[in-house]
């Protein structure tokens, strides 16, 4: 297999018709809206693929698919692989508008799909984050994670709840892709928010509202609001997002008995298959079970 040369770092082509080509390749993709930084990648990746494969009109098929296979073999990571191969695909296009035959199939690297769930935050980690709001008396982010943990809902469903909603068995809200539907509530929610809501009476205010505005909060502000209580309570920032409270519901309806399509209709997904994902161990949890082998 031919070795991947040159990392584009102090060094350029010689070859001047390369050289115009590359400079007018650049004005193109300046004029698409590309930024300078990106286009000095695009050339460096470009560079790098000549030095490899030879000057483009003996580019083959064959030979990118040796780039990208040394590539790999010297354990680059897929997303840089990819960055270079679009590098290439798009500098192949632009020689190809210019008259240029440029008959090789330049393909980005897939990927086989590993269906665990990414890093999410722990029922351990949310008792914590819980814990610390509540020694701050900050009753609002209380009431915000036990509603994203006890109803498995979206951000967007949580901003739609009003006053009057608390102590419903259910609540309308409109889902994703504009669907409505009912949000099962457990009782068990109901002196969280009548704690955080306390001396509130009109019952069509949003629950979680911005004073200053008298509107709903905003999905930004739950998400800092997560991310600095994941802070002092040392949670990963990664794994900090209201998300996380959704698979956290899923994984306990899962471990409770009931079924992916039980689950599907209780946390609105449009298929099991998304359900399934969701009831997943999560990457760490599957570590920790290899780990002991």
């Amino acid at each position: 297999m031919p070795q991947v040369q040159g990392d584009c770092k102090g060094g350029h082509m010689t070859n001047d018709e390369l050289d115009i080509l590359l400079s007018a390749f650049a004005d193109t993709q300046l004029d698409d809206g590309r930024s300078t930084n990106t286009i000095t990648a695009y050339r460096c990746d470009i560079m790098q693929f000549v030095a490899f494969a030879g000057m483009p009109d003996v580019w083959t098929t064959r030979t990118i698919e040796d780039f990208k296979a040394a590539m790999l073999a010297k354990r680059s990571s897929v997303l840089t692989v990819n960055r270079k191969v679009v590098a290439i695909r798009r500098f192949s296009k632009f020689l190809s508008d210019q008259g240029h035959s440029m008959p090789a199939k330049i393909r980005t690297v897939r990927v086989q799909a590993q269906e665990f769930l990414q890093d999410v935050m722990t029922a351990e980690d949310t008792d914590r984050i819980v814990r610390i709001a509540m020694e701050k008396r900050d009753y609002r982010t209380w009431a915000i994670i036990a509603g994203l943990q006890k109803t498995g809902c979206r951000v967007s469903e949580l901003l739609q709840w009003r006053v009057g909603d608390i102590g419903k068995p259910r609540i309308q809200v409109v889902g994703k892709g504009m669907k409505v539907r009912d949000l099962l509530v457990p009782p068990s929610l109901t002196p969280t928010l009548e704690l955080y809501a306390a001396g509130r009476v009109d019952p069509q205010e949003p629950l979680f509202m911005n004073p200053k505005t008298k509107k709903a909060i905003t999905r930004q502000r739950i998400d800092q609001i997560i991310k600095r209580y994941a802070k002092l309570a040392k949670v990963k920032k990664d794994r900090a997002h209201a998300h996380s409270l959704r698979h956290q519901h899923g994984q306990r309806l899962k471990e409770m008995g009931l079924t992916a399509e039980n689950i599907a209709a209780i946390d609105g997904h449009s298929s099991t298959r998304t359900t399934d994902i969701y009831t997943q161990k999560t990457e760490r949890e599957l570590r920790a079970i290899i780990n002991k082998l």
